[in-house]
């Protein structure tokens, strides 16, 4: 059995975790603890006791972004990809001490022709990064930037699947590049949301990109110490891993339902560590609030990642 979390790239519902010579570490892990189904008994830094931390079992994860891209805001799949490899970059460069770097590697798997989040326990899956530029269809949540839906096992904490949407139909516009004023700069919407893919929860830290709060303007590609030391724990440098697959679980598949195989726009091995970003960054300006959209196979956890206003977050299980 699996679960699903999904995390707002910049909510309200964070907390910032900045770590300095006088501050106490606050970053927080996700973890298995479903708000729904029992209490989830936060600390003072509002990270949960509860549950088991989330986490990558393999040394490798692959990434692919929706073929359409988004039109709306002039982002094609080319260029989305590339933002999501120097998001991941971002992370999986960090100094953990001693030059030593979080142990995971990413692989691009090219452009496929799903734009759905989904998971599928008896065909092949997809870490997807995907725009919404027609419609946001979250109630409660239309000015979440991003969210991030993270299917795992609800007893280990094992990751399975993570799928991103990033929200082109709040009415901010959205760059890349240089900032434009008034605009979301993609930029440190993925690398927010990046971190909820890679197993980081919100933190209280001012400076950290994994504050929940985002203000237009904000540069969040710049990682704060509380983000450094929560990555360096989520992906130690001497974690053991279980394997070396960049796979995703249950095979390869760039059609929604977990079809085998690939249209012509996928190019699965293509891209490589170095070039590779994992999550997408999110504006949030409210407060994220929990909320769960019944799957009939499985359970999601989402949350949302920067937004205007109030984004929402939403933790479910998955049969595996």
């Amino acid at each position: 059995m699996s679960t699903v979390r999904r995390c707002a790239a910049l909510g309200v519902v964070a907390a910032t975790l900045m770590l300095g010579a006088s501050e106490a570490r606050a970053y927080c892990r996700t973890t298995t603890c479903d708000p729904e189904r029992r209490e989830c008994t936060r600390d003072a830094k509002g990270c949960a006791v509860a549950g088991t931390p989330l986490y990558w079992a393999s040394e490798c994860v692959s990434f692919v972004v929706h073929q359409a891209g988004s039109a709306r805001h002039g982002i094609d799949a080319t260029l989305f990809a590339s933002e999501v490899s120097a998001a991941f970059q971002r992370w999986l460069e960090v100094d953990c001490g001693g030059g030593r770097t979080p142990k995971l590697t990413v692989q691009n798997l090219g452009p496929v022709e799903c734009g759905r989040v989904e998971y599928n326990q008896r065909g092949g899956n997809a870490n997807i990064f995907m725009f919404r530029d027609e419609e946001w269809p979250y109630v409660g949540g239309e000015d979440a930037l991003g969210l991030t839906t993270i299917r795992f096992d609800p007893k280990s904490g094992r990751i399975y699947d993570v799928d991103v949407e990033i929200n082109g139909a709040s009415g901010i516009p959205i760059s890349v590049g240089k900032p434009r004023e008034g605009a979301a700069d993609l930029a440190s919407i993925l690398t927010h949301e990046v971190g909820h893919f890679l197993g980081l929860s919100h933190t209280v830290a001012e400076n950290a990109t994994m504050r929940p709060a985002y203000e237009i303007g904000r540069d969040l590609t710049k990682l704060g110490d509380d983000d450094r030391a929560g990555i360096c724990e989520a992906l130690a440098p001497d974690r053991v891993t279980e394997t070396q697959s960049c796979a995703p679980r249950h095979g390869f598949s760039s059609r929604c339902g977990g079809t085998k195989g690939g249209c012509s726009v996928a190019r699965p091995g293509a891209g490589s560590g170095s070039e590779l970003a994992l999550g997408a960054l999110a504006i949030a300006l409210g407060a994220a609030r929990a909320r769960r959209r019944a799957r009939r196979d499985a359970e999601p956890t989402r949350s949302a990642g920067i937004a205007g206003r109030p984004s929402s977050r939403a933790v479910r299980r998955t049969a595996d």
